[in-house]
């Protein structure tokens, strides 16, 4: 069987990946405050090119990573396990998918700005509802309708910051609050009969082959905090840069999908699956990044600028310190995306007979990876 997987999964990569981005981009720095003073013609033009950098580098690459994110996460988050029930199963699930990448440090040849964090995120909670469509429709086990399973997944749910506590225990300085909407759904067909061996203790699950179609809208703020003050290196002078950095993000997508499965159940309770497949991609997607906070240039007595991000938002209020301020950046782009992603999928499925839980795994190229988790009462 193991044989058997990389051999699909090696077919698989033998297809093209295509990525299609186009986008439409503004970016403005405000400056306010004594500190302004010190922004020459020449330090402003050299701001002006950071923003073109985030413009056409740095925010196209953070759509596209989003995007891609929520093209894995659609697949996963129908929880399909190895792909065959035999009657009628509903439950709920979560899928997340991320791209994982290295902060960018946006700089000119005076101007360096503080690391903007980099990757892709998408959460995805479901409603699930399975059924086999020959005991749908009355027939037999044997029947050719029977080999046919269809899953159903759909949502549609605010998310507070709170309901997002475990993903900011994964990374503390993280916070996000939005809306997701989610719907589709997948036919499978068993191909190859499972097979019982081994004293009846294991059972090879045969081969199940199926395609999905697979919709979602996102809308979502992601928060990234920082303690203190962030370095900033503006031409000869050495500056810190408070404030969060936030990102509203909004996405449209379509996914299409194949893949094929196969497993080995162990006692009857647990199955461990593997398998491969195709998507093919498109989405229209949205991002603004904003940051505003104090910005202090560290001259003459002014040495340590360190501002813990409790107090910035008192920092020089009665404007007695010349050489700080505030400092706002402002940045949106929209685009369009089309991509065909080849993938891999594993899991593990415990059928506790009533109860069954399955655990997904998803990784699509480079750094796109995702899983899910569900849990489903069986009829």
């Amino acid at each position: 069987m193991i044989r058997l997987y990389h051999f699909i999964y090696s077919l698989i990569l033998f297809f093209s990946a295509s990525f299609l981005f186009s986008s439409q981009l503004e970016a403005q720095y405000v400056c306010t405050g004594a500190v302004c003073s010190y922004i020459t013609s020449d330090i402003q033009s050299e701001l002006d090119r950071t923003a073109n950098q985030i413009e056409y580098s740095y925010l196209p690459e953070i759509l596209k990573n989003n995007t891609e994110a929520t093209f894995m996460n659609q697949i996963v988050s129908n929880s399909v396990g190895v792909g065959n029930v035999k009657r009628f199963q509903i439950g709920f699930g979560l899928g997340i998918a991320g791209v994982k990448k290295d902060d960018v440090v946006i700089q000119t040849s005076e101007v360096t700005l503080p690391k903007l964090p980099n990757g892709g995120l998408s959460i995805n909670p479901t409603v699930n509802l399975d059924f086999n469509v020959g005991w749908l429709l009355g027939m037999k086990s044997n029947s050719i309708f029977s080999r046919f399973t269809v899953y159903l997944h759909g949502m549609d749910i605010n998310v507070s910051e709170g309901d997002a506590k475990g993903l900011s225990a994964a990374k503390e300085n993280l916070r996000l609050q939005g809306n997701m909407k989610s719907m589709g759904g997948m036919i499978r067909y068993q191909v190859l009969d499972p097979v019982t061996f081994g004293y009846s203790l294991f059972t090879w699950t045969g081969l199940n082959f199926g395609a999905g179609y697979h919709y979602s809208k996102q809308n979502y703020a992601i928060q990234s905090q920082n303690e203190k003050a962030e370095e900033f290196k503006l031409s000869s002078f050495d500056a810190s840069w408070g404030g969060d950095t936030t990102f509203n993000y909004s996405t449209e997508t379509k996914t299409y999908n194949a893949d094929i499965r196969t497993g080995i159940n162990v006692f009857w309770i647990l199955t461990l699956y593997g398998g491969g497949g195709y998507t093919w991609n498109n989405g229209i997607s949205s991002i603004r990044l904003q940051r505003n906070g104090p910005f202090v240039i560290k001259t003459g007595g002014l040495q340590d600028s360190n501002i813990p991000r409790e107090y910035q938002q008192y920092f020089n209020q009665d404007g007695s310190i010349q050489q700080a301020g505030t400092l706002s950046l402002t940045s949106s782009a929209t685009g369009n995306s089309k991509r065909s992603i080849s993938y891999g999928i594993a899991g593990l499925e415990l059928d506790f007979f009533l109860l069954k839980l399955t655990m997904e795994a998803i990784y699509g190229e480079k750094e796109i990876y995702g899983g899910s988790l569900a849990v489903k009462y069986s009829f």
